[in-house]
């Protein structure tokens, strides 16, 4: 169940484990000690890969470690009034992870390169690990205390393999904690993380109160900066709690002199005996005087019997023996209930005072959601600026009109992910008239599947107050948008990927309205030819009708007869995504990265290589390649 590909050293640490897990057994002479010695081994050796492995397997597909969905952890809450939450945010003040003793996931590389692993772990080993805000992040998550590492997945996967350095991580869901706080569900350690978010408030709505801006302004009279809940917790629980109430040590001395009393006495209470007996030899002039305990009376002065005449009025007899007698006094039995069960009762106390600090700040619920919505919409605005301003987008003419008009429009995701300059830019024109239904046609990995949902994606961008990536673009306000791509099968249900699809279509024309925008990508593949053929010809014809749906759409599809539509049914446009090769020839590439593999192991294979390095002709490879795996077939 685990993903053993953390670490490539990972398996010579199990390999020793096993060793001494069988010569440890082997022994009959084995001891308690070297039991735990072999524990500690374990976990030295090999306990750091199977935490990350196993929290690893939840987070990433168990095969290649690629990111499942959003993962299991979410980074934007959605609520009911439309508005979206992102769960942490650069705003937010920064909390330092030890890479040494905190949980740590780090996304480990797909095809680990041997020497680049070694290289990192032997320089790291070496020279530390060396923190790099731009390229080492990760996001914190509080209420699992679970770090994932967003950026510099090697380095910080070896500096935490080799349990060195340190890095900073974004925290803060105030919505999240407000919800525990709700619910009485919120530790102390989610308290001091909503006390760390409430802190940075009063500069955040520092930041904007000159801004002109009608929707900030708003912002800036929501945001309440909760100063009296903040000081509250401050002064209440301590700055690095333990996970749970039992283990005490959550209250702030300074906060209550009980806790304080009972708190010094647990640690201090040895201190305390000896300075009763140092003052009692003083005051009663008994050298040989001394304090005692026992479990039947607990905390007593035991005098000898030559010292009785000098005991004073204020001791109370307790015990008679042979060689003497054993006092109490007001004073020592106060000192012995302070310190029997301080402990507990310093834990009873803690507890009873943190459930009344969770109880007021609960009572300020309403605040709380009002200015994390506050701080939300502020986020969301932010993260609009950043994103245009570092991109190139342009606003938008979003409008009540029929008109889809997009110029130079690009892929938000897509243009990131590849060399700068490298995305092809495309026009779309929409419109309930002339052009509703767009057929998009063209080979495999020629862009229709990416052209079609960048177009949604500027819409959506558009019609949430973004800007977005084109040199210009009107929008009509759609009421909905509807896709169907992919093609995936759901056995739990019993639906193969020819049913899924047609369920998903028959929701779209039940569903969809003129003012819908349809993304449609190979209707019908997932049946025979003619079938699917048929079937993709029937819904163009019937969402382009205007008396049936007429809404805008983007069509993609293999089917080159759907191009016989333009002209025939109104509306109608057919569009071919044109491939223009550009340097080496992608086949040859191919060819000659698999020949340098299935070669490798042949006699001549360098001779080999070296020759077909050197042929640029796809017909002249051909003959090469059959000529020299002609004697081993």
């Amino acid at each position: 169940m685990m993903n053993s590909n953390v670490c490539t050293a990972n398996q010579k640490n199990y390999n020793q484990a096993m060793e001494y897990v069988n010569l440890t057994l082997e022994r009959d002479t084995a001891t308690k000690a070297d039991n735990l010695l072999f524990l500690k081994f374990m976990i030295d050796s090999i306990g750091r890969d199977i935490e990350t492995d196993t929290l690893l397997y939840y987070v990433y597909n168990a095969n290649d470690n690629a990111p499942v969905g959003n993962r299991v952890f979410p980074h934007t809450i959605y609520l009911e009034n439309g508005d979206e939450i992102q769960l942490f945010s650069d705003h937010f003040e920064k909390r330092k992870i030890d890479l040494a003793t905190e949980v740590v996931i780090a996304q480990p590389w797909r095809k680990p390169s041997v020497s680049k692993v070694y290289d990192l772990l032997s320089s790291i080993d070496r020279n530390g690990f060396k923190y790099d805000y731009r390229n080492h992040r990760g996001t914190f998550y509080p209420y699992m205390n679970i770090t994932i590492v967003s950026q510099g997945h090697h380095s910080i996967s070896c500096s935490h393999y080799l349990k060195k350095g340190a890095i900073n991580v974004n925290v803060y869901d105030i919505e999240r904690l407000t919800g525990k706080v709700a619910y009485g569900s919120i530790s102390a350690r989610d308290l001091v993380s909503l006390k760390n978010s409430l802190l940075k408030l009063p500069a955040v709505k520092d930041l904007i109160k000159d801004c002109t801006s009608p929707i900030i302004n708003e912002i800036y009279n929501q945001m309440d900066t909760l100063d009296d809940i903040a000081k509250l917790i401050d002064d209440a629980i301590i700055d690095d709690p333990p996970l749970t109430l039992k283990d005490g040590g959550i209250i702030k001395s300074t906060f209550n002199d009980e806790v304080n009393k009972l708190r010094t006495a647990s640690t201090e209470g040895k201190n305390w005996v000896i300075g009763v007996e140092a003052r009692e030899r003083e005051a009663t002039g008994i050298k040989n005087l001394k304090v005692g305990y026992n479990k039947v009376f607990g905390y007593y002065i035991e005098v000898s019997k030559s010292n009785v005449g000098m005991v004073p009025d204020r001791y109370i007899r307790k015990q008679t023996l042979t060689t003497g007698e054993r006092y109490i006094t007001e004073e020592l039995k106060e000192i012995e209930n302070t310190i029997l069960g301080a402990q507990d009762k310093v834990v009873n106390l803690e507890t009873e005072i943190f459930n009344k600090v969770r109880e007021d700040v609960a009572k300020e619920i309403k605040r709380l959601q009002q200015s994390s919505n506050a701080v939300a919409k502020l986020d969301v605005l932010c993260a609009f600026a950043e994103i245009a301003d570092k991109n190139n987008y342009i606003m938008p003419d979003v409008d009540d009109s029929d008109e889809i008009i997009i110029k130079d429009g690009r892929h938000p995701v897509v243009e990131e992910l590849i060399p700068a300059g490298c995305f092809v830019p495309n026009d779309t024109t929409l419109n309930e008239a002339d052009d509703r239904v767009n057929i998009i046609t063209g080979p495999n990995m020629a862009g229709k599947s990416t052209y079609m949902r960048q177009v949604a994606l500027i819409v959506l961008l558009a019609q949430i107050g973004s800007f977005v990536p084109a040199s210009y673009a009107k929008i009509g306000i759609v009421d909905r948008i509807f896709t169907r791509v992919g093609a995936s099968d759901d056995l739990s249900t019993g639906q193969s990927t020819f049913m899924v699809e047609m369920n998903e279509v028959a929701n779209i024309v039940s569903n969809a309205t003129r003012k819908s925008l349809l993304i449609l990508d190979e209707i019908g593949r997932g049946t025979s030819t003619f079938d699917g053929l048929s079937i993709a010809w029937s819904v163009i014809e019937y969402i382009a009708n205007n008396e049936k749906i007429g809404a805008r759409t983007l069509f993609a599809t293999h089917y080159h007869e759907l191009t016989e539509l333009e002209g025939k049914v109104p509306g109608v446009k057919n569009y071919c995504i044109a491939v223009k090769e550009k340097g080496e020839d992608v086949a040859i590439k191919e060819f000659r990265k698999h020949l340098a593999a299935y070669s490798k192991n042949l006699p001549n294979s360098s001779n080999f290589r070296v020759r077909v390095n050197a042929i640029d002709d796809k017909k002249e490879l051909e003959n090469a390649i059959d000529e020299y795996f002609a004697p081993f077939v």
